[in-house]
């Protein structure tokens, strides 16, 4: 039984199909691999988050859009999570469409603003920018809860 250069074509032409189909399906991800302080530590105005976070976004998208790793923290006024950061740009820039990467993020601008919620939860974003002051989470880890003394 023999199979004609038509069907091998023809078969070739369905896989191909499929895997960029399949390709352009791939859902961004934002994972936390590992954290210190460890979720559930007591923190304070001096503590450094220190976050591995494994992500990945669809390399056709990557290309041409913008990117970076941000956290955002649970405020006192509900809904309504902010960061001390001045600009979308002060985040971690993404530079591959995916891979691990290691941040460092102080939190005394936070814990200064007097709108930090406490217990103090934490999420890492990645966010797509969408146009010159505006963006938008694309994924996002899940979040992070640290304690605080009583004051």
């Amino acid at each position: 039984m023999s199979i004609s250069r038509g069907c091998v074509w023809l078969l070739f032409l369905m896989c191909m199909t499929w895997s960029v189909v399949n390709a352009a399906k791939t859902e961004p991800h934002l994972t936390i691999t590992s954290i210190t302080p460890s979720p559930g530590a007591t923190i304070t105005r001096s503590t450094v988050l220190k976050v591995t976070l494994d992500y990945s976004i669809d390399r056709t998208k990557w290309i041409r859009d913008t990117y970076y790793i941000l956290p955002l923290f649970d405020s006192t006024e509900s809904g309504h999570p902010f960061n001390a950061l001045d600009r979308l740009v002060d985040g971690f820039p993404i530079k591959e469409a995916s891979g691990v990467v290691e941040y460092e993020y102080g939190i005394k601008g936070e814990w200064d603003a007097g709108q930090l919620a406490k217990p103090v939860v934490v999420r890492f974003c990645l966010m797509k920018r969408e146009g010159r002051g505006a963006s938008r989470s694309i994924a996002q880890a899940e979040p992070v809860t640290y304690q605080t003394d009583p004051e």
